[in-house]
């Protein structure tokens, strides 16, 4: 019965599928399981077991030899004074079991290979006996995310990898075994030099990042470059010019220099960092001219430059190269000292920016992320289900953009609270309180294979285009890149074009809003806050059935016209938002129509700073999933609705409609003759097209 047994609970290597059907992934191990004499591996991680695990009497089994009960709800009962013949471990994992302490149990196991007690609640030292386990044996040390304050040495002789991240460590860096090649300690309260003892050593990952750790970097980590592929010291106070040398044929993938002191320029043997993919010297004092040699690195992916003295021109760069920064998909250089904007040239030839907007599935791929911020820009679209893969993603900001759907599920998602994703407001699900409901799909963002073979020639030829500015952190386009001028007439035949994000520029001009409406993939429009270069041009479009929008965002322009009434086509639309338009003289006027009830996903609308007349519509009410609104500084009068989604809606909703009565203001409604009603709901469809909403825009 051995294998048959080794089989059947080593799911995830053998029979997962079959494991999770009988057990379903929930509630306590069956009693049973403490039978199996001849048990040799039981790994029951990432599941939703729940109950206390008897661990003495998993320890009887004598031919166990492998034991994961990580990433459930179990709490464990060690009876650290049992005496009992324990079997020949050769892995441990008590990822996310409730320990406290130590277990003391694991002295009796000398040949112990690999040893993982993360994600638990262990506080002081790392006692001195824990290095007698798997003394001559251990390979694998994880002990992330406790409480432990102390770690006098690393005395193991066979270590490999190491972590250590996420506590509350102390002192100076410990020196790992020369045996190690992935040594993570970052997120401590480390002080003092990195030794040049650490050149010595075969390390592939080197992560010491956000300690107190200070001095110069050790220029001898040059001659770890042919085994370095992680290089990580971001978030110290390390001091100096950085001068190490890559030669040529280093492994070097991420490099992070971030908030530290490091002076001088950006090194220009990074041209034979040919795996280079992340590239972050932000924060760190740099004084240099743009670097456009980096464009000629052929992986690189991610370029951080932001808040340093960079100065001068970023003009054109003359190379042998096809494409300058070919697989290049996050630039951040906001916050420097130049003197010029990045040339339409470059953007043209970003080609992996050719499909930006939603975050890109890809980012899955960067196993060693940790802290990912991506707030106050304008993604859109879902969170790829991805990411869900980045185990040692501890950080993320992914607030105020314009995100929607589920948030995933599981892994670190679990672990990520309400801030993370604040300011998405048709986004949903666990962490927030708003629930998911059934809807049509959104569309997808591109595979990783149309994400990498993109035709880089085709220029203006995107899915998604975002053209924001500030000092802050941008994607797809570049951060402080202000764009002015008309919309290009291409944008007008992207006939796959499926977000159009062109807010917060300096844009003018005649938009031709009925073209753009008729590109029938377009979900996401946004022409809102463009200066006082405002947009002009006519809506008279017809929106056609069956069309995919869900958001409308023409806040703040000129645009002329009346509301048409095939708007009501548009039934997936969440975000409708015609405000601040007072300025101008072609803002909506008349009644709010009352077929806007009819919008059922509808989730915000805006029609504020207009002259809107009349009562709120009762028919507002049938709105289930309303939950923002602003129908403030028009000329609205009479009892605000009661009951439903109105009840949530505060008094800055309607301030500045002085007539206004009701509930969530202070002014209460007195028996007055009746207000001239709005149209019935038939008056309404029966309009005639060339009058729509009887309202311009």
């Amino acid at each position: 019965m051995g294998n048959s047994q080794k089989t059947f609970f080593s799911f995830q290597t053998y029979e997962s599928s079959m494991y999770r059907e009988i057990w379903n992934s929930q509630g306590p191990i069956p009693g049973s399981v403490y039978e199996l004499q001849n048990l040799t591996d039981l790994v029951l991680s990432s599941n939703n077991l729940s109950g206390v695990v008897e661990l003495d009497k998993l320890l009887k089994l004598k031919h166990l030899s492998y034991l994961d009960l990580s990433y459930n709800g179990l709490s464990l009962n060690i009876n650290n004074s049992v005496n009992s013949i324990f079997p020949y471990f050769d892995t441990i994992r008590l990822s996310s079991c409730n320990l406290s302490e130590f277990p003391k149990f694991l002295r009796e196991h000398a040949g112990l290979r690999s040893l993982d007690l993360s994600n638990n609640k262990i506080h002081g030292e790392v006692p001195k006996w824990i290095f007698d386990v798997g003394k001559d044996s251990l390979y694998d040390l994880n002990l992330s995310h406790n409480f432990l304050t102390s770690l006098e040495h690393l005395p193991l002789k066979n270590l490999r990898s190491i972590d250590l991240h996420s506590n509350l460590l102390q002192g100076s860096l410990p020196l790992p075994p020369n045996t190690t090649d992935f040594f993570s300690i970052s997120d401590n309260k480390l002080i003092g030099e990195i030794t040049p003892l650490i050149c010595g050593l075969s390390l592939a990952v080197l992560d010491v990042f956000n300690n107190s750790l200070s001095g110069l970097i050790p220029q001898c980590l040059e001659n770890l470059s042919n085994f370095l592929s992680v290089l990580n010291v971001g978030n110290n106070i390390f001091r100096g010019t950085f001068t190490t040398t890559f030669t040529k044929g280093n492994m070097l993938r991420n490099l992070n220099l971030n908030g530290n002191q490091i002076k001088g320029q950006v090194p220009q043997s990074l041209l034979n960092c040919r795996h280079l993919e992340v590239l972050d010297l932000g924060e760190s004092k740099k004084n240099d001219t743009f670097p456009h040699w980096l464009g000629t690195l052929q992986n690189l992916q991610v370029l951080v430059l932001r808040f340093n003295t960079f100065h001068g021109q970023k003009g054109t760069f003359k190379t042998k190269a096809k494409h300058l920064f070919p697989k290049l998909r996050i630039i951040d250089i906001s916050c420097n000292e130049f003197t010029s904007h990045l040339p339409t040239n470059y953007i043209k030839q970003f080609g992996a920016m050719m499909n930006v907007g939603h975050i890109p599935i890809s980012l899955g791929n960067l196993k060693n992320l940790e802290s990912l911020d991506l707030s106050s820009n304008t993604f859109v679209g879902e969170i790829p289900q991805q990411l869900k893969s980045l185990m040692f993603h501890e950080v993320q900001s992914l607030s105020d953009n314009q995100l929607a759907g589920p948030i995933p599920q599981g892994s670190q998602f679990n672990t990520f609270g309400n801030d993370s994703y604040s300011g998405n407001l048709v986004l949903c699900g666990f962490s927030l309180s708003k629930k998911c409901k059934e809807l049509q799909p959104l569309p997808p963002p591109p595979t990783l294979q149309q994400d990498e073979n993109l035709d880089s020639s085709s220029g203006f030829n995107w899915q998604v285009v975002v053209l924001g500015y500030g000092c802050g952190f941008v994607f797809g386009m570049v951060v402080g890149y202000l764009m002015f001028g008309p919309i290009p007439g291409s944008v007008y035949e992207l006939q796959n074009l499926t977000d159009l994000v062109l807010s917060s520029n300096n844009l003018s001009g005649v938009v031709e809003l009925d073209k753009l409406l008729k590109l029938k993939h377009l979900s996401y429009l946004d022409l809102s806050y463009n200066g006082n270069n405002i947009f002009r041009g006519t809506f008279t479009t017809t929106f056609t059935k069956g069309n995919m929008l869900r958001n409308l965002n023409l806040n703040g322009n000129q645009i002329k016209g009346q509301v048409p009434q095939s708007l009501l086509n548009c039934r997936h639309l969440e975000v409708l938002d015609l405000g601040e338009s007072k300025k101008n003289d072609t803002f909506p006027t008349g009644h709010i129509p009352i077929s806007l009830g009819n919008l059922k996903n509808l989730e915000s609308l805006d029609l504020s700073s207009n002259t809107f007349v009349g009562e709120i519509p009762q028919q507002l009410k049938s709105l289930m999933f309303h939950e923002v609104q602003s129908l403030s500084d028009n000329q609205l009068a009479g009892p605000i609705p009661q009951g439903s989604q109105f009840n949530t809606f505060g008094n800055d909703s309607y301030s500045g409609n002085l007539v206004l009565c009701g509930f969530s203001l202070s002014k209460k409604c007195k028996e007055l003759q009746p207000l001239p009603p709005p149209p019935t709901l038939q008056q309404d469809e029966n309009l005639d097209s060339s009058s729509g909403f009887n309202g311009k825009l």
